[in-house]
């Protein structure tokens, strides 16, 4: 049973990374609602800081293992110049989860909710037509300073994956400490 979980959390966190060249306007014109219901715009986030933007789901264990890990690493580089950003992709009929969710994870950066006022995801991607990129979860963005998305890195190794999990750590880190440098 053992080696089964880690056979399943292996393929869950499958690591890919794309270099991508996408202009990082339709995320500064993006807007949801954050967690207190109010509008916010991701445009007051990003430019001039290094934008760390995660994608989840309630219903996504590999996420909800991810988080923990993020808090962490936007513990360590909150004074540095760096934004975290949870986008939830959940559905409305999950959204009175979030809240209560986040919390329990001890998450402390901003949680926006990508679905408020649509039950459809293509409505959604019509807000943020990023998500149509956004093949699985978590997917994490990198936005640099200039507002351009430098990474996407979807997955997540956890703990039980051994060494990849502290692969997964360094490179974390060592991305943000680079982008940092520009």
């Amino acid at each position: 049973r053992g080696c089964m979980r880690q056979v399943v959390l292996s393929v869950f966190s499958i690591l890919l990374v794309w270099s991508v060249d996408v202009n990082a306007q339709n995320f500064e014109a993006y807007s949801a609602q954050n967690l207190k219901q109010q509008t916010v715009t991701l445009g007051k986030f990003t430019g001039e800081k290094l934008t760390v933007i995660d994608f989840w789901a309630t219903w996504c264990k590999p996420c909800l293992q991810s988080m923990p890990e993020l808090q962490t690493i936007y513990d360590e580089f909150k004074d540095r110049g760096v934004n975290f950003i949870g986008v939830s992709v959940d559905s409305p009929r999950n959204l009175s989860k979030i809240k209560p969710l986040a919390e329990s994870l001890g998450v402390e950066y901003p949680i926006l909710l990508a679905q408020v006022g649509t039950s459809s995801k293509s409505k959604a991607n019509e807000k943020l037509p990023m998500l149509n990129h956004v093949l699985s979860y978590p997917t994490t963005i990198y936005i640099d300073k200039k507002g351009g998305v430098r990474k996407i890195h979807t997955g997540f190794n956890g703990p039980a994956t051994g060494e990849k999990h502290e692969e997964f750590k360094k490179e974390f880190s060592e991305t943000l400490e680079e982008l940092l440098s520009e």
